[in-house]
């Protein structure tokens, strides 16, 4: 079944998905020595943003590009 391998996916990845409905997918990170949601939604490029982990998409800040690299490895 396609959902169950998308899922299985998504999961090897380390993703957790937050919202289907809107595509929205975090993925643990490190920015700065602190723990964060690196986050993605649907029809964006790349992981471009993060949120603290006790924080949701409304809080998404951008990731610097410096930064990015050292997040996305």
């Amino acid at each position: 079944d396609i959902y169950q391998r998308a899922w299985r996916r998504l999961d090897e990845m380390g993703g957790v998905l937050k919202d289907p409905a809107r595509g929205l997918v975090d993925f643990y990170g490190q920015l700065e020595a602190k723990l964060v949601w690196l986050c993605w939604c649907y029809g964006e490029n790349e992981v471009s943003h993060y949120h603290q982990l006790d924080e949701g998409f409304a809080s998404r800040k951008p990731i610097g590009d410096r930064a990015r690299k050292n997040a996305l490895n």
